[in-house]
């Protein structure tokens, strides 16, 4: 006689897993069917309904292939946690094993420049390296410095790109260089330094400057944090910017957005465009002057101004430094100048920060002669 399992929809409970008795209901019958089977006798109770009825035979047969379809996914990660935790298990091995390998620059090679990332002067650097060039030809071998900016792994090679500031150079590690412990663990914005020499890069492949660094040799100069402090656990590269965790990030951690590629383009650019102001202006004969960030007076009206206490004294953050510019014709002539604009205007929108406006402005007086 199969046994009788009941489904109450509005008193019952799934989880910690009932008996399926009367008095200790399932919630749902999705969860009976799952943990009882499909031949057990299903009586389940609807909202607002008073007594038991048996189960419907199109909600059995739902019931039936949520389950089948729910142990499927159970099997499935039940063996993706074996395979992760063989591999997890081989991953460590293969550190401990690497931690015996140990690596020293030769001394018997030449002495290595230190150069900087986009240094391309031939009395430098000496002449590129090509594929099929006679290996016994003695190369310049050049020492560099930077943050990894990105690893990846390509059989027993292992590409490394290192930057310091804008400029970028793409390393290759191979042979016994690629299977220390270091590099087994090598993540982005560890310090390091490479020393090799610099070939061409094969038909076909792109690097910065059309060449790649090929070592002979590396250390560790300070690698950077790992696990829930790594990088890109702080900082993902693509995140919603509307997002909780993408505001904690920009407010947080500025300083580590700003080293991700597309913030720090950005950067650059508002500088080139700076710069390219100044000399423009240089050229115009006009002086760059540098207005006062805490004033005490009202430029637009008090409602948008940012007050605060400045040793006893009311102070405000400017609003626009036009009034000072002007005071400057007199002794200056014509005037400049790029500062920061703050308004305290409230607002929801992402295009309108409330409660520090940043603008870039250039105020510009000119007299006649």
């Amino acid at each position: 006689m199969a046994v009788t399992i009941y489904v109450d929809e509005e008193k019952g409970i799934d989880v910690p897993a009932p008996q399926g008795t009367e008095a200790s209901p399932y919630l749902t019958l999705n969860q009976a069917v799952f943990d009882k089977g499909a031949d057990a006798e299903y009586v389940v109770k609807k909202k607002g309904e008073d007594e038991y009825k048996p189960a419907a035979k199109a909600a059995m047969k739902k019931a039936v292939k949520n389950a089948e379809i729910q142990r499927k996914k159970d099997i499935a990660a039940a063996e993706r946690a074996e395979r992760e935790k063989k591999d997890a298990a081989a991953r460590e091995a293969v550190l401990e094993k690497a931690k015996d390998l140990k690596i020293t620059e030769d001394e018997s090679l030449p002495a290595a420049v230190l150069i900087g990332l986009q240094e391309t002067d031939p009395s430098i650097i000496g002449t590129l390296r090509k594929t099929g060039d006679d290996e016994t030809r003695s190369a310049k071998r050049v020492r560099v410095r930077g943050r990894v900016q990105r690893v990846a792994k390509q059989g027993g090679l292992m590409f490394v790109w290192l930057r310091r500031g804008m400029a970028t150079m793409q390393c290759l590690l191979s042979g016994d260089l690629a299977k220390t412990y270091d590099a087994l663990v090598l993540i982005r914005e560890t310090s390091m330094e490479i020393v090799g020499e610099l070939w061409e890069v094969p038909a076909g492949a792109h690097a910065p400057l059309n060449r790649e660094l090929r070592a002979d040799y590396f250390r560790i100069i300070a690698a950077a944090p790992g696990g829930d402090e790594a990088f890109l656990n702080k900082v993902p590269e693509n995140f919603d910017i509307t997002s909780s965790q993408a505001s904690e990030a920009l407010l947080n951690a500025r300083h580590l957005t700003l080293r991700h590629e597309k913030p720090a383009a950005i950067m650059y650019v508002r500088s080139v465009l700076e710069q390219a102001f100044i000399n423009t202006y240089a050229d115009w004969g006009v002086t760059k002057v540098s207005p006062p960030a805490l004033v005490q007076t009202q430029v637009e009206g008090g409602s948008t101004l940012f007050k605060l206490d400045y040793y006893g004294e009311n102070a405000y953050l400017t609003q626009s430094s036009q009034l000072y510019l002007e005071t400057c014709l007199p002794s200056l002539g014509d005037v400049y100048c790029i500062e920061k604009s703050f308004r305290a205007e409230k607002s929801l929108t992402r295009r309108h920060v409330s409660f520090c406006l940043a603008l870039l402005q250039s105020s510009l007086s000119l007299t006649k002669r």
